[in-house]
């Protein structure tokens, strides 16, 4: 799963904040609100791990993994 896929559904919402834990399906602030996401199942660890190497740079990355 792509962190692209939050971003455009956060897009077609009109959301200002995306809310991604593991193991908690996503939610979205709407209109000051806190909406769930009902059609998308619980993150996965490994997608976290995912959305941060598809956001950082290679250089940040690699910062990240010597800590």
């Amino acid at each position: 799963m792509s962190i692209y896929k939050f971003l455009n559904a956060a897009i077609k919402f009109n959301a200002s904040d995306i809310f991604i834990s593991s193991g908690k399906p996503p939610s979205f602030r709407i209109n000051g609100a806190i909406s769930r996401a009902e059609n998308i199942p619980p993150v996965e660890p490994d997608t976290i791990v995912s959305f941060r190497k598809e956001s950082v740079s290679p250089e940040a990355e690699k910062r990240y993994a010597a800590t």
